[in-house]
């Protein structure tokens, strides 16, 4: 029989099964993986990776946004962004809090990512060059799941599949985006830039143009508008909020040893 914590599979059965059929056997049953379950160390570096790549993304994506915050064009609107980006910075911590139950500290992920063996969504790359930039952002970035380069140039997509970690692949995502996306766009009177562009009757879906995907892995591996700029952002926070996460870790243990004496 099966050994179970929280209905996670961690042992083999009678009949010799290993761990990773158990565990395949029960994400066919559609049953949830916790935390404490036994899980394959490639499906575990997999969550890591994706969701460590989440909160980095959350955190970076204040910045573009962050640009606006002393030129908002009105009170109403500064109170609504700072409330935003504040948003992302909570959905960050939340992010990384989950990673770390995956027992990857929170430390050694934010090293990772200032060290340049981290990633966060190309997107964050880009400059916010007008007040329009913001309304994008919370359209065609906040509004969409991220999805990376095509199917066939995917190598984590077909195991991602696999263990339902992904419920759709990249250009299932990408059609789907497209679809919702260009009638909204046609109401709000904007042209799409593509010459390509058009619904096709047949698939039911919007056919388009070539995409550039020389400028998506240009920019994934550092040259992209504002790459620089972004990373020495996040170094200059970590490096000048060094004292803060000192004095915390020293009142912490202050408050333990305290605790400990009068115990």
């Amino acid at each position: 029989m099966y050994t179970s914590i929280s209905d996670g599979i961690v042992g083999t059965d009678a009949g010799g099964g290993t761990h990773d059929d158990a565990f395949n056997a029960r994400l066919d049953r559609g049953l949830k993986v916790e935390p404490a379950d036994w899980m394959p160390e490639a499906y575990r570096k997999t969550l890591l990776r994706q969701i460590s790549q989440h909160a980095h993304s959350e955190i970076v994506g204040m910045l573009p946004e962050g640009n606006w915050i002393t030129r908002a064009p009105s009170l109403l609107r500064k109170l609504i962004l700072l409330a935003k980006v504040q948003d992302e910075a909570g959905h960050g911590l939340y992010l990384y809090s989950a990673a770390e139950t995956l027992g990857t500290p929170r430390d050694e992920m934010v090293d990772a990512l200032l060290a340049g063996r981290a990633k966060y969504s190309s997107i964050f790359n880009y400059p916010t060059l007008t007040w329009a930039d913001v309304g994008a952002i919370g359209w065609l970035v906040d509004g969409v799941m991220m999805f990376g380069p095509p199917d066939s140039a995917s190598p984590h997509n077909e195991q991602s599949m696999r263990w339902k970690i992904k419920l759709f692949t990249n250009d299932e995502l990408r059609r789907k985006f497209i679809d919702q996306t260009v009638p909204q766009a046609e109401q709000l009177g904007l042209t799409i830039p593509d010459p390509d562009l058009r619904w096709n009757e047949e698939t039911k879906h919007y056919d388009i143009g070539a995409i550039d995907w020389d400028e998506f892995y240009r920019v994934i591996k550092g040259d992209g508008p504002c790459n620089g700029e972004r990373m020495q952002a996040r170094v200059d926070a970590w490096e000048d909020g060094a004292w803060v996460r000192e004095a915390a870790a020293a009142y912490a243990e202050k408050a333990s040893r305290e605790t400990r004496i009068s115990a």
